[in-house]
């Protein structure tokens, strides 16, 4: 009996040692899995070539010269071209996949030595088709392309530190800064229970595409041009039926300085 009970404990020292080392294997199994799902997805948008499903086609920015004293912000606008993507041509707004534009703004500032930035500002928009109203020819190549526009408020101001939460958020001093637009087009698509009905909560995002950079300049003056040193002085008396007026005008950025 004695003999039955330790050979009983040696068993279910052996069993909990199997499902132990089961759970190791089957955490080592699926964990390796994982890592290499994410350097797949890495590698994937690592390979992804520029302008192939998305592009820019033009940038620019107005008021130019801008003064945020005289207007809160500056608007950066672009115009962006998207191929033809399934799902992008649909009529009814399939709750499975959704697109978006995802955006980024860099302004820079040349110091002489290069361009440090002073301000990101990014956002994205959505894609919602149909987009057939939009498309026309892009003029390098016979496909047909969509046309999306889009738009950015920039109110004057760069971020010290860089991209922080604002902790530093000043007025930039006066100068030409050039601004540098980055966009990727993105899929949402929601995985499906057995009813063949979406979960969002299970969504799985992909880059699809991505656009090369494109940059633009925007002149910043927020000084008011002075007028100093005029001749004749106030309260002068002036015999000369035709007298000379005079005067020092100063607006450094648009190179008047007499």
């Amino acid at each position: 009996m004695v003999i039955n009970k330790s050979f009983g404990r040696i068993i279910s020292i052996l069993l909990v040692f199997f499902f132990v080392a089961q759970i190791c294997w089957m955490q080592n199994i699926f964990g390796d899995d994982k890592k290499q799902n994410t350097e797949n997805k890495k590698e994937d948008e690592s390979n992804l070539k520029p302008d192939k499903k998305i592009k820019i086609n033009s940038v620019s920015d107005t008021p130019d010269p801008f003064s945020s004293v005289v207007k809160t912000n500056a608007t950066l606008s672009a115009e962006i071209g998207i191929k033809p993507t399934d799902g992008l041509e649909q009529h009814d707004k399939n709750p499975e996949h959704k697109f978006f534009i995802k955006y980024k703004w860099t302004i820079s500032s040349d110091v002489g030595t290069g361009f440090i930035p002073v301000r990101i500002l990014e956002g994205e928009k959505e894609l919602i088709p149909p987009l057939k109203k939009t498309r026309y020819k892009i003029q390098e190549t016979s496909d047909r392309w969509y046309l999306v526009n889009i738009e950015t408020l920039w109110d004057g101001k760069g971020e010290f530190p860089l991209n922080k939460g604002g902790e530093g958020v000043v007025i930039v001093p006066d100068g030409i800064y050039t601004y540098t637009l980055n966009t990727s087009l993105v899929r949402i698509k929601n995985e499906k229970d057995n009813a063949k009905t979406p979960k969002p909560n299970n969504a799985i995002t992909k880059i699809i595409g991505i656009s090369s950079p494109k940059s633009g300049t925007i002149t910043v003056d927020n000084t008011l041009p002075q007028i100093t040193s005029v001749s004749p002085n106030d309260n002068s008396f002036i015999n000369n039926s035709k007298p000379t007026i005079s005067a020092t005008y100063t607006d450094n950025l648009s190179g008047i300085n007499t």
